[in-house]
């Protein structure tokens, strides 16, 4: 019975090595295509209704065209959303999914920075020494923003980045609301030839806002 049970033990073993090979061989093939083709990366994100900002990096193979892993979110406060908190100019809402891109790099993605990344990053310092030294003009900018940006329709949105983009660099509050409303009227123009009927109703809606047809007698 001893010399049965020796006999059988390396064949067992033997019988689960080869069973096993094929996740060896998957192992090996991701081993030699992070060893050739891997890199790194790393994702920011931004809720503009709770105010939250969060990141997490990937591990990418295909020069970064496919990601095998990322990490959990980790979530901070950014120093220029606390001055505009301090300062009551923009409050946070209900909590909403809604996550905006503010970086997205790797090896593949190239130029993955968006308004958000100007706002809250690159220029980040720039906005708070503005703020701090144009408290009107700052009121108005960033309550004008961020309701924008907190809309459902694209066409809010792409005003609001446009002003986020510009609206900082108005010299007084007269050229700044007449900036808005420029940025407004070119916004709705081009979304009334929208594809999408609720984006095109809405545009359309909001642009008579603008410029209210005289009723006929």
């Amino acid at each position: 019975m001893e010399s049965e049970t020796s006999t059988l033990g390396p064949a067992v073993k033997r019988h689960w090595l080869w069973r096993l090979w094929p996740l060896y061989a998957v192992v090996g093939v991701f081993a030699l295509l992070y060893l050739f083709t891997g890199g790194r990366g790393g994702i920011g994100q931004f809720n503009p209704h709770t105010l939250q900002s969060r990141s997490q990096s990937e591990i990418t193979i295909l020069l970064g065209q496919l990601p095998v892993y990322r990490s959990s979110f980790n979530y901070y406060d950014r120093p220029l959303l606390q001055e505009l908190l301090k300062r009551g100019y923009v409050k946070p809402e209900e909590d909403r999914d809604r996550w905006d891109w503010v970086f997205h790099w790797n090896d593949a993605w190239k130029g993955g920075y968006g308004i958000w990344y100007d706002t809250l990053s690159r220029h980040d310092e720039a906005l708070i020494d503005w703020t701090r030294a144009n408290p009107a003009l700052a009121k108005i900018f960033w309550s004008e923003a961020f309701r924008y940006m907190r809309s459902e329709y694209e066409v809010d949105q792409q005003t609001g980045r446009d002003l986020l983009q510009m609206g900082w660099k108005a010299s007084d509050e007269a050229a700044l609301r007449k900036l808005i409303h420029e940025l407004r009227v070119d916004a709705l123009q081009w979304a009334r030839l929208s594809d999408s009927p609720a984006e095109k109703s809405y545009a359309e809606a909001e642009y008579q806002k603008l410029w209210p047809r005289k009723s006929r007698r």
